[in-house]
Parts: C-alpha cells; structure tokens; sequence
C-alpha cells in the first residue's frame, strides 16, 4: 500500500538544495531545460522558480515562448518537511516586488515571446491575503498566474486545517481563479474540486512524470469526464 504522506514529502525534503541555486547557475539551469523541451519538440515553456529573469533570458535568446514568474511564498520553504509554515518576516513582500520588477523588465521581450506572470507558489505556502494581494496584482497587470494546487496530502492537510477549505476551494476565495490561471498538479482532489474546476474553466497543468516517481498522479479520467481542460507536462 503507497504512504502517501512518505511519498509527498519527498517533495518538500528537496528545497534544501535550492539554497544552492544562484543566478548564474540558474541561467545554464534554464539553457539545459529550455534545449531539452525543444528536443523534444516543445517550443513553449510555463516557468516559475527561483532567479526567474535567468530563466526570461535563457528562453529569449534560444528563441522558446514562455510565460515566467518569479516564486512568491512566506515561509521558509527548507522547514515544510517538519510541517513548520512559520512566516519569515518580509519574504513574501520582497519576492512579490521582484516579481512586479520581473514584468516590467521582460514582459513582451523576444518580440512578445517572453510573457511575465504571478506565481504563488503553493495553496499552503501563500496565506489568503497575501494570495488576495497577488491576485490583485495580476489583474492590475492583466498578467497570468502560476500555481501548484493539491500536490500533496500535506498540502490539504494544511488548508483544511488553516483555512478550512480544500486547495481548490481557496483558490476561489483568494481571486486567484478568477485571473488568467494554470493551476499546476491537481492530485489531491474531490470530486467538487474537480467540478469547480471544469465550471470555471481552469486550465490545469498536470505533471505525470513527477507523480509517478512518487507512487501517485492526479485523476485524469474524472478531470477529462467533466470537460476540464487539462494539459500534460513533462
């Protein structure tokens, strides 16, 4: 029987590494990936991650379409593995100034191949008000927004108990979905998530690859069912 829980928080025992990653390392990072999605015959990428302005740069001069953000969370994210979401202190505002900064440099850069969005990064590591100020922002901007939703059992553990509602759920109550949203994972859903979803139009950004390593994957067959429009990622 898969633990479900062992698995998920594989995800969050990575982001120590992510300490590591500076802007230059960032930039031959995105250089990799950007020549493998075009290997592969991919010539558009929907980006956030840390160093994003590495990652605009990497995509324009190879010639990719791309929407790119810069990762927007409040807590530390080296502590989700012990469930400790303690905020740090004027994390979240700087990072959002850097997204803003971010599209004001890049957005339309490669003759309007380079499109800059918003990206909270998780339902659990974006409190509601700071996601009710990114999704304003956004609109502000009329810029897209990027966000991963139901990835782990953690992650719904957390918003039931915080917020008292599902991911999905939350993503409504913050405006998030009322943006230009990709909703990025979707595994953990009910079936009113799912419902949700599909009524409002959401595009979800399913990720196999990544799941399937972990023992689990979203449902794809109820999401197609209900006319979701789901798209397949590597």
């Amino acid at each position: 029987t898969l633990d479900r829980s062992s698995a998920a928080s594989d995800v969050y025992k990575r982001q120590p590494m992510e300490r590591f990653i500076t802007r230059e390392s960032m930039y031959s990072i995105s250089m990799l990936g950007a020549m493998e999605a075009v290997k592969f015959g991919s010539t558009f990428i929907d980006d956030l991650y840390h160093f994003p302005e590495s990652t605009a740069r990497a995509a324009e001069e190879l010639g990719l379409r791309g929407i790119i953000a810069q990762k927007i969370y409040d807590p530390d994210l080296q502590n989700l593995h012990d469930n400790d979401y303690s905020s740090v202190p004027g994390q979240a505002a700087q990072k959002l100034q850097a997204n803003v900064d971010l599209y004001e440099t890049f957005n339309g850069r490669g003759n309007g191949r380079i499109e800059i969005g918003f990206a909270p990064h998780a339902t659990d590591t974006v409190p509601i008000a700071l996601a009710k100020e990114i999704a304003a922002t956004a609109g502000k901007y009329h810029a897209p927004v990027h966000t991963h939703v139901a990835q782990t059992p953690q992650e719904i553990a957390h918003d039931r108990e915080a917020y008292g509602m599902t991911p999905v759920e939350y993503l409504f109550e913050t405006g998030l979905a009322q943006q230009k949203l990709i909703a990025a994972h979707c595994v953990c859903v009910t079936e009113n998530d799912v419902r949700l979803l599909a009524e409002n139009k959401v595009h979800v950004a399913h990720c196999p690859e990544v799941f399937f390593k972990a023992g689990y994957f979203a449902p794809v067959d109820p999401v197609s069912y209900t006319h979701l429009r789901a798209h397949e990622t590597k």
